[in-house]
């Protein structure tokens, strides 16, 4: 028979309680980092457009002109 002292269930409930708030925590952190990168992709994205459009802008001039 196991003579250890055993937990009340207030203990696993605050344990359970932390490990439910640090998942959500974590989804939180990751969301925020997904939604941080999409934006940073889509400003490199915006500036290589910007410099590609001045590019062919200017061929476009210099041929003509």
């Amino acid at each position: 028979r196991d003579r250890s002292v055993s937990r009340g269930l207030g203990d696993v409930y605050k344990r359970q309680l932390l490990i439910i708030l640090l998942l959500i925590l974590s989804l939180i952190i990751n969301i925020i980092y997904y939604i941080l990168y999409i934006i940073h992709i889509c400003y490199i994205y915006s500036i290589i457009s910007y410099h590609l459009l001045y590019n062919i802008y200017s061929i476009i001039s210099y041929i003509l002109l």
